[in-house]
This record gives C-alpha cells, structure tokens and sequence, in this order.
C-alpha cells in the first residue's frame, strides 16, 4: 500500500520558499499569533511533501495589514520575488497577507508575475492549482478589506458612546488629570494655560514673545515646563489657543485617518461631520475667553517661505538638527536707499531663543552660496565626462 510518508520530502534548497506572518498589534490576545501561524504553514508542507525550514519564516511584527510600505518583511519578500530567489510564499491567510484590496491584488500580481507561487492555507488557495482564475482570491480579499472598515465603524461608535457619557478619550492634554475615566483640572498646570490666554487676550502678545515669556518663567521657577520636560515652543503656544478643549469642547470625527501610498495620513474633516459636545468637562479658561483669542484677525498666517533660498530643507544646525532658515535685515541710508543683510540661523534658537539652541555667530547667506559653489567647482574638475554617440 502506498503512503504519503514513503516519497521523499523535496528539499528546501531544491525549492525555497517563504512563510509569511504578520501581527497587527502586541496585545495578550495576539501573542500566540506568530507560532499558530506557522505552525499552520509548517501542517501544509508536511502535508504537501515539502521540508520545513525555520529559516524560511518572515514576521512583521505590529504591523497594521493596511500598511503595505511598512510592512519590511513584506518588502523583502517581493524584493527576493524580483530577483528570482524564491519559488513559494505562503500565508496563513489572505488577512494576513493584506487588509487592502489594491495591496492584496498587487502583492499578488508581483509574485506571480515573476514566477512565485501564493498559497493561502486557510482559504484553500494555490495559485498553481487555481491558474488564471482569480476571482477566489479576489473574493476574500475583498472580504479581508471590508473587515477593517467595518471595525473602525464599531470602535468610531464605542468611543461616541464614551464621549456621551462625559468620559475622555485620547491625549491628556496639558492642564488636566485623567480621573475615573474623566478629566480633571490639575490646577498648577492650568495657571499656565489662563496666563497665556491672559497674556495672549489682554496684553496683546504674541505667539513668539510669549513662548520667550514662559521659558524665562521655567528658568525662573515661576512656571512649569511642558510635560516633555524640554522649552516651551511657539508651535506648541499656537495648539493651546486654538484647542477648544480648555474652554470645555470636546470635538469628535475631527481628524480621519487616510491611505496615501502606502502610508496611512491624517486629515482634517469639513466641520459638518464633526461632533461637538459643549461643556463636556470643566473648563479651564471662559468660552469667552476662547472666542476672543480665536477672532483675533489673522496677519501672515501662511507659511513664510523664500524661494531664492537654493538650501532650504538641505542645511541643518549642526548642534540640534533642526533646519536652517533666513534671517533677514536691513537698514535705511541718507539718500533713502536700504542696505540689506541675510543671515543662516538655527529655526529651534529662532523660535525659542536659547532655550531651542545656541545662538550660533551669524553666517552671511551670501558667502556661504560663495562657498559652496567654490567646492562644487573644485569638486567637479576632478571628474572626467566622457560621451559617446551611438
């Protein structure tokens, strides 16, 4: 009587393969994911007289299936697809492989279009068996896809009903406590925000003096840093203004998560989808407040940008990192002309003084262009170009 067990194993050399697995997050529940996926994988190549190879296994770990660009694990295997290098992958199941329609179908595509076999043990599918009928696969990952979307769906409408009940969700922001699921004011922190309303409101300051105003109150004790422990920064002034948070809304649907090449990115949704729910929890500051610090008229609220600047985003400060920008000045001659200087400096002193960094020793832009296009040209003379016509 013939058996299974009597014909050799083919050998992993003769026939390598990948075995993929991927979990999307590291809870409790999803610890035992990894094992039992391969473990699955490792069942269907016993049962199809291939070797196992502990080698063969790829895991990206907490790693969302609608990620395609950062999945890592994912990326090498269709990059050994494109060499030529493997013959198989197989996946415990098409949820595994992607919870995107368009990355599983292109997944798919790529591997078979350079030679290598697909197999989905939980759904049965063996791109060897099923040919050029795609529509089992397509089906599934359809349904791979939908699953997402129907659990966002689920949570959006879990948190609503969190957020209904006066509980919080999300970031503690500065100026509270999270107690017993609801925020409470944490009143050393919250002077702080009513004294940058106050000075914000009554004094007419600023976004930049007042971020200079809170670092020399840090530095003086006088006032509590941000949580990060690190200066305050005028990005960080403007958020706390604008966020209706500290006049007590709570503002649900505001941001959606977006797919962009790969990436997942937030946006901002049209304010008729968002849910506002006034007087929420206490109030640091009056909505009065709030409001009048919000209508103030907005001067220059577009970014600044210099588009002669040939370096920007390329120069970073060489202490901090942070970008390099123009530093403009001039002065007014006698005959009504003016005399204009422009300077490099570091955009983390600029914003908050030497708080953010060191107030390096001005560098003309104008002699550092000079500069670099002095290397390029002695750089380039050491290369020889040779061009043929064919």
């Amino acid at each position: 009587m013939f058996k299974q067990s009597d014909v050799e194993a083919t050998k992993y050399n003769d026939y390598k393969y990948l075995i993929y697995t991927r979990v999307s997050s590291d809870k409790d529940s999803q610890k035992e994911s990894v094992p039992n996926q391969i473990d699955i994988c490792r069942y269907w190549l016993e049962q199809n007289n291939y070797e196992f190879n502990e080698k063969s296994v790829l895991i990206d770990e907490d790693k969302s299936g609608t990620l395609f660009l950062e999945r890592t694990a994912m990326q090498l295997i269709l990059q050994k697809a494109r060499n030529r290098e493997i013959k198989m992958v197989l996946f415990k199941s098409i949820h595994r492989l992607a919870r995107d329609l368009k990355d599983a179908l292109e997944i798919k595509e790529v591997l078979l279009g350079h030679g290598v076999r697909v197999v989905t043990t939980e759904e049965g599918y063996d791109s060897y068996v099923e040919g050029k009928n795609d529509m089992k696969f397509e089906m599934f990952s359809m349904f791979a896809a939908q699953y997402p979307k129907s659990l966002s769906v689920s949570i959006s409408s879990a948190l609503a009903a969190k957020v209904r009940r006066g509980e919080h969700i999300g970031k503690i922001p500065y100026g509270y406590d999270h107690i017993d699921q609801k925020l409470v004011i944490k009143e050393d922190e919250a002077n702080v925000i009513r004294q940058i309303y106050k000075w914000y409101n009554e004094e007419g300051f600023g976004f930049k003096k007042i971020t200079h105003l809170l670092n020399k109150g840090v530095q003086e004790g006088k006032i509590l840093p941000p949580r990060s422990g690190r200066a305050w920064q005028v990005t960080t002034v403007q958020r706390i203004i604008k966020n209706p948070t500290f006049c007590g809304t709570f503002i649900l649907n505001q941001y959606t998560s977006i797919k962009v090449d790969g990436r997942k990115k937030q946006i901002r949704n049209p304010e008729e989808k968002w849910i506002v729910f006034e007087d929420h929890h206490p109030a640091i500051v009056k909505k009065e407040d709030w409001k009048l610090a919000n209508s103030k008229k907005k001067v220059n609220m577009k970014t600044k940008t210099t588009p002669w600047n040939e370096f920007r985003g390329l120069l970073k400060c060489g202490k901090c990192g942070s970008n390099m920008v123009i530093i403009q000045s001039w002065k007014k001659k006698v005959d009504g002309t003016k005399t204009h200087w422009r300077y490099l400096k570091c955009s983390a002193y600029r914003r908050s003084g030497k708080n953010g960094c060191d107030n390096h020793v001005p560098i003309r832009y104008e002699e550092f262009r000079r500069f670099i296009v002095e290397r390029l040209l002695e750089t380039g003379k050491k290369f020889r170009l040779i061009l043929t016509i064919h």
